[in-house]
């Protein structure tokens, strides 16, 4: 996740690093590395996104360069959010996306998941989540 404003330092740094840039969208940008199945997304967000998620932000060092990311949870509610306002077009990323991330983090769905459902989501997603938690883990 970027500052929108922020492209042209990150695609140079991509560059730099080999890859290329493959699609440049209002809300995303997509690398792609020539011989290769890598793919990094960028999704692109205001500035003042950028600071509220900093400030749960965890940190991460990939080929040298230290990164910000977003925590856990509001990286889930950003799916989450996602998922409700596009559910068509976001069902069948985002849902098992949501789901794997509870499974593979030992998330609590009431405790971590319901409430963020609450906030960014609906009921009826919250229970989807729930039954593609219970059809991963069995």
């Amino acid at each position: 996740m970027i500052a929108a404003d922020q492209l042209d330092p990150i695609r140079a740094i991509m560059c730099a690093a080999g890859f290329t840039s493959v699609s440049i969208l209002d809300n995303v940008v997509f690398f792609g590395k020539p011989g290769s199945a890598l793919r990094v997304d960028f999704l692109r967000v205001d500035s003042e996104t950028i600071r509220k998620l900093d400030t749960h932000a965890v940190t991460a060092t990939l080929n040298g360069h230290t990164l910000r990311l977003p925590a856990l949870k509001d990286l889930l509610a950003m799916k989450l959010f996602a998922l409700a306002q596009a559910p068509a077009l976001r069902t069948d990323k985002d849902l098992p996306d949501v789901a794997y991330l509870c499974v593979l983090n030992n998330l609590d769905l009431e405790r971590d998941i319901h409430p963020l459902c609450q906030r960014y989501a609906s009921e009826p997603i919250f229970l989807q989540v729930k039954e593609k938690v219970e059809a991963i883990s069995t």
